[in-house]
């Protein structure tokens, strides 16, 4: 063991030991507010900015091809030597194989469930059909396989897969249900890129965990110890030559303010949906939770140099994921400057890259003025960074029965959200890859300028995206969007929304003529049927159906207007059937309070 790496043995013993007391201090004394000297604050925070770091990253391993099968199971794992801590793993014992993918394939996918309780599997990022999107309506039983298909359309990009089961998703991706989701194509694979996987090429999942004494996990949302592909005291051998790390901010709470302890620059290349248009150079990065960023580190001439990875915490407000004081709660690594990794310069490979592009591809925004409409959505509620919280959107509590939006197939539209919260919060919207628009009406920050599905919003910000809902509509299974504080999430900060083909889609077998007449729709508080002489004449049923087809009205007339009263019904997708003898017609009614 070298000098340094003594050395720094040392001090991470210190800095643990002032951890493991304070975190324990504070859990057993939850309801005792605890004010601590600005000596042992001090003493903390040098301890924390010379971690050791003496374990070699774990390169998670690949699975490419057209079928993946994937197996999620309870397991054993050993973070620290010789101390088992009972885990969930996906095909192992912690995380999941990062999945290898290229844009045109259609692949297989088989989730076998070997828990004992429910999961599901979401594509975080990938736009797929909402029946294999894998959100909280799409239950995979314990012992049971789900398997789906569908084509892969996402440009090249970083993506990632997790469990999204209502009100356990925290608990199950904590526990390590997790993985990469690469997607290949030909535009990336023409640029002068390093992408040869944990060569120069580096997947990396950061995530903070506490452990009790025993070796289980401690769950809490923001925790005292960072784990790094499932690695603690983590270090990587990067060659010197231009190297590309793919950063995933796979925690379940806590936001990483990125940097490097030499304060050099890097350069920022992609956002969660793939490139940008040009490089980005920056010696910060904010990403929160669920958010991807690639970036490229240029290490030609620094074989032979150390330096750490680190999150600029200290940079942070007390309302922002990982800033000091009360709403993070006691964690050590609140409010401080901390390193996540250590990164140890090697010689170069035989090919090495040895310049980042001046630009990469075309990008090209949608348009404010081609939106069919906007959307206003705000972020109401008051609470901590844990489950101790009471957020949502719009005041309207999340409910797995109720529709929130109804949108149009290849509508493009301005979703406008205002965090009226005490807290800032990471939005993510299933489905689709959306452009920030502004933010407080300022152009985003070009590291935003890409595709995303996951911005971060402080409170009383104002943030607009834009979004095309093209290929996929589905008028029983919903998407969602939600805050990925996983915490926030479980507790219901969730809402869902429905593609469907249009707002008033007939299906019917008689003619023109002869099909009763609905008004108005969408519908407020009532809807007209006006009904045909030739239905009446043998007594018209009426049927109406919710979106996830439960019976909310039922009645047979001979009337031949018939009104509704919807004042109880939620907003939403409903089906009116009008069945009359051997005929039968059925519409769409759109009802929006």
């Amino acid at each position: 063991m070298s000098w340094r790496r003594k050395n720094n043995a040392f001090l991470c013993l210190l800095s643990q030991i002032i951890r493991i007391g304070i975190t324990y201090l504070y859990r057993d004394h939850k309801h005792t507010m605890r004010t601590f000297t600005l000596f042992s604050s001090l003493l903390l925070s040098a301890a924390l900015t010379a971690q050791s770091f003496y374990n070699p990253v774990t390169i998670p391993p690949t699975l490419s091809g057209t079928t993946f099968n994937l197996n999620v199971a309870p397991a054993v794992h050993q973070f620290f030597n010789s101390v088992n801590t009972p885990t969930y793993g996906i095909n192992g014992t912690y995380l999941g194989p990062t999945l290898l993918m290229n844009q045109g394939d259609s692949v297989a996918i088989n989730v076998s469930n070997n828990l004992n309780e429910t999961t599901t599997m979401h594509w975080h990022g990938m736009h797929v059909p909402a029946w294999t999107d894998g959100g909280p309506h799409t239950e995979i039983p314990a012992g049971t396989t789900w398997q789906i298909g569908y084509k892969v359309m996402n440009p090249a990009s970083t993506n990632w897969y997790h469990p999204h089961t209502h009100m356990s998703t925290g608990n199950q991706v904590y526990m390590g249900l997790a993985g990469m989701l690469i997607v290949k194509d030909t535009v990336e694979a023409q640029l002068n890129l390093p992408r040869t996987y944990g060569t120069d090429d580096f997947p990396l999942v950061l995530q903070d965990r506490s452990f009790n004494s025993n070796g289980t996990f401690f769950i809490e949302g923001l925790a005292d110890s960072m784990l790094v592909n499932g690695t603690p005291h983590a270090y990587l051998d990067c060659p010197a030559q231009v190297v590309r790390l793919r950063l995933l901010n796979g925690s379940n709470v806590r936001t990483y303010n990125i940097g490097f302890s030499d304060n050099r620059s890097f350069y920022v290349i992609a956002s969660d949906g793939g490139l940008l248009a040009q490089p980005y150079l920056t010696n910060r990065l904010l990403i929160t939770n669920g958010e991807r960023y690639e970036i490229l580190l240029d290490l030609t001439n620094s074989q032979g140099n150390t330096f750490n990875l680190m999150s600029y915490a200290s940079q942070f407000a007390g309302n922002e994921p990982g800033g000091s004081g009360m709403m993070n709660g006691n964690s050590p690594l609140n409010g401080v400057d901390f390193g996540i990794m250590q990164l140890n310069v090697v010689a170069p490979t035989g090919s090495p890259v040895t310049q980042v592009p001046a630009t990469l591809i075309a990008v090209n925004p949608l348009q404010a003025a081609n939106a069919n409409l906007t959307r206003y959505k705000s972020i109401d509620g008051m609470g901590m960074f844990t489950n101790m919280a009471n957020f949502s959107f719009n005041n309207t509590p999340f409910n797995m029965m109720f529709i929130n939006d109804t949108i149009v197939l290849n509508n493009t539209e301005i979703w406008q959200f205002t965090n009226n919260s005490n807290l800032a919060h990471p939005i993510h919207i299933h489905d689709i890859e959306f452009y920030v628009l502004s933010r407080n009406g300022n152009a985003p920050p070009a590291y935003e300028g890409g595709l995303k599905d996951v911005f971060y919003i402080k409170p009383n910000d104002v943030v607009r995206v834009i979004a095309k809902f093209e290929d996929f509509a589905d008028d029983t299974v919903p998407y969602m969007y939600h805050c990925h504080n996983l915490m926030h999430e479980d507790n219901g900060m969730m809402a869902q929304f429905i593609v469907v083909s249009s707002m008033n889609s007939i299906d019917n077998n008689t003619a023109e003529d002869l099909q009763p007449v609905i008004f108005p729709n969408p519908a407020g508080d009532f809807v007209n049927l006006q009904l045909p002489d030739v239905i009446i004449q043998n007594t018209a049923e009426i049927v109406v159906t919710d979106n996830l087809g439960r019976l909310v009205y039922f009645s047979a007339t001979t009337d031949k207007q018939v009104q509704l009263k919807t004042t109880g019904w939620n907003n939403g997708l409903y089906t009116i059937t009008v069945r009359s003898g051997a005929m039968l017609w059925h519409s769409k009614l759109l009802v929006n309070h």
